[in-house]
């Protein structure tokens, strides 16, 4: 399982795991967990 990641490697995992579409998701719900932890 993946553990929560800081801000910094947030944004390093988001941008590429599978792919690029998978990486704009995946982008896009960490920015929206981000947003709620700030």
């Amino acid at each position: 399982m993946l553990q929560p990641l800081h801000e910094r490697e947030l944004l390093l995992t988001c941008r590429c795991l599978l792919g690029i579409l998978f990486c704009i998701d995946i982008c896009s719900v960490n920015k929206f967990f981000v947003k709620r932890e700030l």
